[in-house]
């Protein structure tokens, strides 16, 4: 049986003109439903082997339902409604497992019937929509943008087709973008991996400014496409999680999600965007080894080298304890400002955990990249290991 190529189906492709796409879909599907038969004779045989099949068919499911191809072209497969029919009837012992596929397919089908219900000229964009919105998609990620838009899903796509036909760029308000690459170009930050040409191309046109409800929705599904990469078979509370997370959304006034920068319609400052901006110029390496918290203080504190170097207004109350960690380990550590730039921007973060650790022992960076309920409760009880460990003279 050979494997469903979903990279096959090109997102350009326009919904009236299918063409070979739609035939590789087709192809995709028709690989599940021999696989769904397959296993709905294993399981009323009691096969000893089921649990091969059931991973098999799970498999067949999500690399038909992971991306949008079928929400693109239109189609709603009976397949994927059997899948309930045959979880229903599953043996007692393996229907919590034929339950996960049937939700996964459900929902995948609540989406494609959703699509169809927009307005035909809504209709003809909707590829692109996913083009713009899920670049380099993994995962369930458009089946979670979907539901978050929720009623405003046609809104949103027919706010992108104006866009796209008057030919202005998807990515929005221009003025913001090109004073923050300015500001940030040419600021004497040694950014190892960037020439002042880099930073524009990493930048240009990756600046979203949206309106109160869509900046809302839209962090909401960025909050679950995380929470989902980042959760463990055993964690049945997904939704959950991933809910109480984005409950806080109002606080937030812009965020990144490494494809893109969003800011509120009523956050449109410069610095702002600057602070996001130095999210897209980091270094992965940064926060995958200093945690949340140390990551908005570096990323804060060098927005504000940018800041005030070109008098650009901002408030010093963002992210204000993250910042007191960041420059506390500067300070007692005695690490010049070169060594944290290459640390952010270029990923060479030995150095700075070895700081931490010199300062704080490794209780103290465990502190660091445990997930606090606030950024000043994480911030707080980390200072005070770093006193405490000063005093006992750790730190000569």
């Amino acid at each position: 049986m050979q494997p469903f190529d979903p990279s096959a189906f090109g997102f350009e492709q326009k919904l009236d003109k299918p063409g070979r796409p739609v035939e590789v879909v087709r192809k995709g599907l028709d690989l599940l439903a021999t696989d769904l038969m397959e296993l709905e004779e294993k399981l009323r045989s009691n096969d000893p082997e089921i649990d091969k099949y059931l991973a098999k068919t799970k498999t067949a499911l999500l690399d038909v339902v992971y991306f949008p191809q079928l929400a693109a072209a239109q189609l709603i497969p009976p397949v994927l409604t059997h899948v309930k029919t045959v979880a229903d009837a599953a043996p007692a012992k393996h229907q919590a497992q034929m339950m996960v596929m049937a939700s996964i397919a459900d929902d995948a089908v609540m989406c494609y019937a959703k699509i169809a219900t927009l307005p035909e000229p809504v209709r003809a964009h909707v590829a692109g929509w996913f083009d713009t919105h899920l670049p380099g998609t993994t995962g369930l990620e458009w089946i979670m943008l979907i539901k978050a838009f929720g009623d405003q899903l046609a809104t949103t796509i027919e706010r992108y087709a104006k866009r796209a036909t008057e030919g202005v760029p998807t990515g929005a308000p221009d003025a913001i973008l090109t004073k923050a690459i300015t500001a940030i170009g040419t600021t004497p930050l040694h950014k190892p991996r960037f020439t002042k040409e880099g930073i524009t191309k990493v930048l240009h046109d990756r600046l979203s400014v949206l309106n109160e409800r869509d900046f809302n929705r839209q962090y909401i599904a960025y909050i679950l496409r995380i929470t989902r990469a980042n959760r463990g078979e055993s964690e049945a509370n997904l939704n959950d999680q991933a809910y109480c997370i984005a409950a806080e959304v109002d606080t937030k006034l812009g965020f990144c999600d490494g494809e893109r920068m969003y800011l509120r319609d009523r956050n449109t400052g410069v610095s702002s965007c600057i602070h996001e901006a130095m999210h897209m110029l980091s270094s992965p390496a940064w926060k995958e080894a200093l945690g949340d918290c140390l990551n908005e203080g570096a990323t804060e504190h060098f927005s504000r080298v940018v800041c005030k170097q070109h008098n650009i207004p901002y408030d010093r109350s963002i992210y204000m304890w993250n910042v007191e960690v960041f420059t506390t380990i500067m300070k007692v550590a005695e690490l010049d400002q070169s060594a944290l730039e290459e640390a952010y921007f270029a990923g060479n973060v030995e150095k700075v955990r070895k700081a931490i650790v010199d300062i704080s022992g490794e209780e103290g960076m465990r502190i660091l990249l445990e997930n606090y309920p606030t950024d000043e409760q994480t911030a707080r009880k980390w200072l005070e290991h770093c006193k405490v460990y000063q005093r006992t003279c750790v730190v000569q």
